[in-house]
């Protein structure tokens, strides 16, 4: 039977970093969490990256796999993925998408490494969903400098046409 599990965690980088274990199994789990980006939309695909380790081994190789969850701010989880570690470095990368139906707010990105009998660790950071931009443009009037109107000379008038010589007649 196992006894109380234990958790403990330390944020470093924008990043939690937890250390826990099942006291009774005498597990050492470290687990980080990392995300990018950190606030968008909905329809934003969010990487997921961190590392996973049970007792010095990637999560893999100790039986665990990495859940992923976006949880909303009533404790709601509306997005999940899982995830494998990639390397013996413990390693992870994976996507998650913000649902369509997401409202504005903060949402956490909840890692959780388990293995068949136990959640052995969590580590989570934090996911803003902004207002959403006015959907009505706008427009900056920008006033056209003032030019001044080039200054035109009148034409000079133009010489009198000649007058046709008229013949004399003399009588």
């Amino acid at each position: 039977m196992r006894i109380a599990r234990f958790l403990a965690a330390l944020v470093t980088a924008g990043a939690l970093v937890a250390i826990g274990g099942t006291a009774g199994a005498g597990l050492v789990v470290v687990l980080t969490v990392a995300i990018d980006p950190t606030s968008g939309p909905p329809g934003t695909e969010i990487v997921v990256t961190g590392t996973c380790l049970v007792d010095g081994m990637e999560c893999n190789a100790a039986g665990a796999v990495i859940n992923i969850a976006l949880v909303d701010a009533t404790g709601a989880v509306v997005a999940t993925n899982s995830t494998e570690t990639e390397d013996a470095a413990g390693n992870y990368d994976t996507v998650i998408v913000v649902p369509a139906t997401a409202t504005t707010g903060v949402f956490t990105v909840r890692a959780e490494a388990a293995d068949s009998d136990a959640v052995l660790a969590e580590a989570e950071t934090a996911f803003t969903v902004p207002e959403p931009a006015s959907s009505v443009p706008t427009v900056d009037v920008v006033p056209a400098p003032e030019v001044a109107a080039p200054e035109v000379a009148a034409p000079e008038p133009a010489p009198p046409a000649p007058v046709p010589a008229r013949p004399r007649v003399t009588g």
